[in-house]
C-alpha cells in the first residue's frame, strides 16, 4: 500500500501563524496516560469475558455486536475461520434474553472453538436493541475496572456516549489481554465477510514469541502475567526494547473509499459533518487537513503493541475533546494521523496508510464499486480484489452491503451458513484427537522433568538421547549454544544409572543454561529397541497413582512422537519447536533466528535415502493410489520444524495414525510421517495464520 506522510514543517506553520493550540497527546506519548487511571490511581481491570477466553499468543480480531443477527454473525466468523485464521474472534454483544433468535446459541457454541464473548458490557440511557448506531443513543461501559485491593466494580468514569466512540475504550481493554508479538484487527462484523483466497489476511507475529520485552499489567495478583518485580500494576507500559531481526510496530489505516474519477481519494472537505472535526476541535482545524484524504476509524489493523497505543490515543481524545456523538471516532482518527500524534507515540514505529484499491487486507466499499474479476467456488459468488490489477483477492470485504448486487449474493451466502450451521462438528473439528483418548477422559500428562525446567516463552529443541556417547552429547548440545540459540533444549535420557560414563556429570552442568532432561521415561523391553514403552506419563489429576501406558510395546522411533506431544504442551503457540534426534545431529546454522509472517510447518528430505514416496505410503493407500507419488521425496520422520500451534498438531496426527492402523514398528513413523505431508496437509490450502510447506533442505 501507499504510506502517506505528513510533513511537521507544513503543520508547524500552521500553528505558530495563527496561534492555534494543539490538544494533546503530545507527539512524543508522554501523556498517553491509561484509560483505566480516570477511574482512580487504585483502579484495575477487572472485565473477564462471559463465554470463552483469550488466548494471549493468538491474532485476534475485535468487533462490537451489539443488535447483530444471526446471519451477520455466521457469516462474519465462519468465513473468518474458512480463510485460515486460527486466532481470537472477540465480541462484545447484548444480554443473552436481548440477543436475536439463535445469536447466543451461536456464541455459546463458538465459544469453545476461539470465539471470547462479553456480554451486557455497553449499556445504553434508553438502549435500543434494533437500533445500537442512531445518534440519539448514548452508552456507557459497565464492569470495565474497579478497585484493586477489594475488586469493588467502578461506574464508567466517563460521560456517556456514541458506541462507535465507546467501543475503543472496550477495544483497549481487549488488547491488554495479549502478547505483543500479535497482531490485531479492528473492524465491524455486521456488514463485514472474509474471502478464503485472501491469504494476506493482518499475517502473524506468533513466529516470533518474546523477542522484545514489554509489559503492559492491568490485572491484579493471579491474573497479572510475567510481573517484573518493582512494577506497579497501573503503570503506563515504558519498558520495551526489539530484538534486531524484530520488524517494527507497524499500524495500518486504511483511506475512506471513493467513486471519484481516476481513483482519487476522498477530501475531509466534503464530509466535514461526517467527520465531526469543527465539532470536536474547530474549523481551523479543519482548514488545515481539508485537503487530505479521510481515514475509515472502522477498519484499523497492526502488531498489538501499535494497536495498543493507538487505542489509548482514541481514548485520550475523547477525555479532552467530550466529543461524544455520532462520527466523533472519525474527527479522533483523523486527527491523530494528521497531526502527527500517532507518529511520535512510543510503541508505533511504522504507519501505513493503504489508499482505496492501492492494497492492503481489507477492502471497505463504501461509496465505491467494488472490483470483481471472478466467481469464488466455494461461495457462488464473485471474488472482491483489492487492486484494479492486481491478483490477490482481499482477505475482509468491509461495507459489502453498500453495493446491491454483491449483497444479495453474499446475504444468500449467510443464509446457507445458518442453514447449515452443525454446532456438534464445529466443536469436534477444534479440539480434535488426543492421545489420552485411548484410555480414560480423566487422565491428565503428569510427567515432569528430572533435570531443568521448561521455560514456556522459550523457543524448543526435542531430541532422544537414549544410550548416546558423551563426546556425540557434547558435539550436539555445544553446536546448538555456538550458534547463539537461547531456547530450551529438551532430552529424553535413559535412568542415571544406565547412562554412559560421564553423561549424567555433564547433563547436571548445564541445566542452568536451558537444557530439560527427562529420565526413564522411554523405556526399552529387553534392550530390544523395537519394545519401548513411556513410564509414567499419565494420572489422574490430584492422584498420586501413575496410570500404566495404555498402547502396546513399540519401536522407540513411534513412541517418541507422543512423548515430543506432552513436552510440546509446555510451550506457547507461537515458540519454534524442533524435533531431532540427538545422536545423529549437529547444528550447522541458527534455524530459529527468522522471523516468517506466518507459522509455518517445516518436512525434510530423507537424506541419501533412495526411496520415493510412494514406496513408503504404499503399505497404507495401496499401490494404484501411491503411484502419483512416484517422483516426489520421501521424507524424513527424524528432522521436523515449526511452531508449537502446528508441531503440537502434527505429532496428535501421527499418533492418532498408528492407533488407526494399530502400526508401531520403526518403519510406521516413516509412512505415517510422509502420509500425513501428502495426502493431508498438502491437501490444505494456505491460510492467513499459517503455511505448510515442505523444505529444500535434506535432513
Amino acid at each position: 500500500g501507499l504510506e502517506l506522510r505528513m510533513p511537521p514543517s507544513t503543520i508547524q506553520r500552521f500553528r505558530d501563524n495563527n496561534n492555534l493550540k494543539f490538544l494533546p497527546p503530545n507527539r512524543d506519548g508522554a501523556d498517553l496516560s491509561l484509560p483505566s487511571q480516570m477511574a482512580g490511581d487504585a483502579a484495575i481491570v477487572i472485565l473477564e469475558p462471559t463465554m470463552g477466553h483469550h488466548r494471549r499468543h493468538m491474532d485476534a480480531v475485535f468487533s462490537v455486536t451489539e443488535g447483530i443477527e444471526l446471519n451477520a454473525l455466521a457469516l462474519f466468523v465462519t468465513t473468518l475461520r474458512k480463510s485460515g485464521f486460527i486466532g481470537d474472534i472477540v465480541f462484545s454483544a447484548s444480554p443473552r434474553e436481548k440477543m436475536a433468535p439463535g445469536v447466543y446459541e451461536f456464541f455459546q457454541h463458538y465459544s469453545k472453538a476461539g470465539v471470547v464473548i462479553y456480554e451486557n458490557v455497553i449499556e445504553g440511557e434508553k438502549y435500543v436493541l434494533e437500533h445500537p448506531s442512531t445518534n440519539s443513543t448514548k452508552v456507557y461501559l459497565k464492569g470495565l475496572y474497579g478497585d484493586s485491593m477489594t475488586r469493588k466494580s467502578f461506574e464508567d468514569p466517563r460521560k456517556n456516549r456514541h458506541i462507535g466512540v465507546a467501543k475503543f475504550e472496550l477495544y483497549w481493554v481487549w488488547s491488554t489481554r495479549y502478547d505483543s508479538n500479535i497482531k490485531i484487527l479492528l473492524i465491524d462484523a455486521n456488514d463485514t465477510y472474509f474471502q478464503q483466497f485472501g491469504i494476506n489476511g493482518i499475517g502473524s507475529g506468533m513466529a516470533c514469541p518474546h523477542k522484545e520485552e514489554r509489559n503492559l499489567h492491568l490485572y491484579e495478583g493471579s491474573k497479572a502475567e510475567s510481573v517484573k518485580k518493582m512494577q506497579n500494576q497501573t503503570m503506563i507500559p515504558i519498558a520495551y526494547s526489539k530484538a534486531p531481526h524484530k520488524k517494527t510496530w507497524d499500524l495500518h489505516l486504511y483511506e475512506e473509499p471513493t467513486k471519484r474519477k481516476g481513483n482519487k481519494p476522498l477530501d475531509i472537505k466534503n464530509i466535514e459533518n461526517q467527520t465531526m472535526i469543527p465539532i470536536a476541535y474547530s474549523k481551523e482545524v479543519l482548514n488545515i487537513i481539508a485537503t487530505y484524504p479521510v481515514l475509515i476509524p472502522s477498519s484499523t489493523h497492526g502488531d498489538q503493541v501499535a494497536i495498543e497505543t493507538y487505542l489509548r490515543a482514541m481514548v485520550k481524545q475523547f477525555d479532552h475533546t467530550q466529543c461524544a456523538d455520532m462520527f466523533c471516532e472519525w474527527a479522533f482518527h483523523n486527527y491523530l494521523y494528521y497531526f502527527g500524534v500517532l507518529q511520535g507515540a512510543p510503541g508505533i514505529d511504522h504507519i501505513i496508510v493503504i489508499r482505496h484499491e492501492s492494497g492492503g487486507s481489507v477492502t471497505s466499499l463504501g461509496r465505491s464499486e467494488p472490483i470483481l474479476k471472478k466467481k469464488n467456488g466455494n461461495y457462488n459468488a464473485s471474488l472482491v480484489y483489492n487492486k484494479m490489477r492486481g491478483h490477490n483477492p482481499s482477505w475482509a470485504v468491509h461495507q459489502y452491503s453498500q453495493n446491491e448486487i454483491l449483497k444479495s449474493r453474499v446475504d444468500g451466502i449467510a443464509a446457507d451458513i445458518v442453514r447449515h450451521l452443525n454446532y456438534e462438528q464445529i466443536e469436534d473439528a477444534f479440539h480434535d484427537f488426543s492421545p489420552m483418548d485411548i484410555s480414560s477422559p480423566l487422565l491428565s500428562v503428569i510427567i515432569q522433568p528430572s533435570m531443568g525446567s521448561h521455560r514456556g516463552g522459550k523457543d524448543a529443541i526435542f531430541a532422544i538421547g537414549n544410550n548416546v556417547e558423551l563426546n556425540v552429547l557434547t558435539l550436539f548440545l555445544m553446536s546448538i549454544r555456538n550458534k547463539g540459540y537461547d531456547g530450551d533444549i529438551v532430552l529424553s535420557m535413559p535412568r542415571r544409572n544406565a547412562m554412559k560414563e560421564g553423561v549424567f556429570d555433564f547433563l547436571q552442568s548445564h541445566t542452568d543454561n536451558g537444557l530439560v532432561v527427562y529420565e526413564g521415561v522411554l523405556l526399552i523391553k529387553d534392550h530390544d529397541s523395537s519394545k519401548s514403552y513411556l513410564s509414567g506419563m499419565y494420572g489422574i489429576e490430584g492422584n498420586t497413582s501413575v496410570t500404566n501406558d495404555p498402547r502396546p510395546a513399540r519401536s522407540w522411533k513411534v513412541a517418541r512422537f507422543e512423548l515430543f506431544w506432552a513436552w510440546s504442551r509446555n510451550y506457547e503457540e507461537g515458540s519454534t519447536i524442533l524435533l531431532l534426534d540427538a545422536g545423529n545431529y549437529r547444528l550447522k546454522k541458527n534455524t530459529f533466528e527468522a522471523c516468517p509472517t506466518k507459522l509455518g510447518l517445516h518436512f525434510f528430505r530423507e537424506n541419501g535415502s533412495k526411496q520415493n514416496a510412494a514406496d513408503i505410503v504404499r503399505q497404507l493407500v495401496g499401490k494404484t493410489v501411491a503411484r502419483k507419488l512416484r517422483k516426489s521425496h520421501a521424507l524424513s520422520a527424524d528432522t521436523v520444524f515449526g511452531n508449537q500451534y502446528l508441531i503440537e498438531k502434527y505429532l496428535r496426527d501421527m499418533v492418532q495414525i498408528f492407533d488407526e492402523i494399530a502400526c508401531y514398528e520403526e518403519r510406521c513413523g516413516l509412512v505415517a510421517h510422509n502420509y500425513l505431508w501428502y495426502y493431508v496437509y498438502d491437501l490444505i490450502p494456505p491460510g492467513v495464520s499459517a503455511d505448510r510447506y515442505t523444505s529444500k533442505l535434506k535432513a
